[in-house]
C-alpha cells in the first residue's frame, strides 16, 4: 500500500479508521473507534475519580476512551474490567492484557492484545491540520527534517504531522516497559512511503511501525 493509497474513503463516522487500523494491526489484536463523546455517568468509580476535578471536555473524552476500551475487551473474550490511570496518566490494563488508547478531537481509538502474544501496543491518532511551524524543529531532529525535505511532496498529509504521530506512538509503546519518558529528538524516525517507518531509540532499540492517513486523521500504531 502506498501513502497516497492509505487515504481511506469517507464511510460512516469512524468506520474508514476502525477500518485503517485493522489493517495496521495484527488480527490478534481488538480494535475499537469512536466518534461520539463519552458518558462519566459510565465509568467505573475509581476511574470517575480519576477526573473528578477535569473539565467537561476532557471528562468525556476520558469516558470515551474506557467505553472503547471495554469495547475492544470484549471483542477479546474479556469482562468489563475497570482501567484506571496510574500517576503518568497511563492505563493500567488488566492482568494479561496490553493496550493502548488515543484521542484526539473528533476521534478515540483503541487497540488491546493478550500476553504472551502482545507485549507491547502504542497507538495514536490526531487530525490532519499540519503541524504548527514553530514546532517542526522541536519534534524532528536535523536527519529527519533533511529526510522530510527529500521526499516533500511524497506524503499524503503533512510529513511533520506525520512524524509527530508516529513518535507518540512510539512512546506510548516503550513507557509500559521502560518507565522512562522521551523526549522528542531522543528518538529518530525514518518514514516510509508505504504506510510504514522505522524507529531506533538509542543505539539498541529498534523498532518498526505503521501508519495510515483518512480524510480527517492520521494514525500511527506499534505492536511487539
Amino acid at each position: 500500500m502506498t501513502a497516497a493509497q492509505a487515504i481511506a474513503p469517507a464511510l460512516q463516522p469512524g468506520r474508514a479508521e476502525a477500518d485503517l487500523l485493522r489493517a495496521m494491526f495484527p488480527a490478534d489484536c481488538a480494535v475499537a473507534v469512536s466518534t461520539e463523546p463519552g458518558d462519566p455517568a459510565d465509568l467505573f468509580d475509581c476511574e470517575r475519580a480519576y477526573i473528578r476535578t477535569a473539565v467537561p471536555s476532557r471528562q468525556a473524552e476520558f469516558a470515551a476512551g474506557r467505553a472503547c476500551a471495554r469495547q475492544a475487551l470484549r471483542d477479546l473474550g474479556a469482562p468489563p474490567y475497570a482501567i484506571p490511570a496510574d500517576a503518568h496518566r497511563a492505563p493500567v490494563w488488566p492482568a494479561g492484557i496490553v493496550g493502548s488508547i488515543a484521542h484526539c478531537p473528533g476521534l478515540c481509538a483503541v487497540i488491546v492484545g493478550q500476553r504472551p502474544l502482545r507485549q507491547a501496543i502504542g497507538l495514536d491518532v490526531e487530525t490532519r491540520e499540519p503541524l504548527k511551524d514553530r514546532l517542526r524543529a522541536v519534534v524532528a531532529t536535523p536527519t529527519e527534517q533533511a529526510d522530510i525535505a527529500r521526499l516533500r511532496g511524497r506524503f499524503a498529509c503533512d510529513p511533520y504531522k506525520l512524524l509527530f504521530v508516529a513518535k507518540e506512538a512510539l512512546f506510548k509503546f516503550t513507557f509500559p516497559v521502560t518507565r522512562q519518558f522521551l523526549e522528542f529528538h531522543q528518538a529518530r524516525i525514518r518514514l516510509g512511503l508505504d504506510g510504514g517507518f522505522e524507529a531506533e531509540v538509542g543505539k539498541s532499540m529498534r523498532f518498526a511501525g505503521r501508519y495510515g492517513v483518512t480524510d480527517r486523521f492520521i494514525l500511527a500504531g506499534m505492536v511487539a
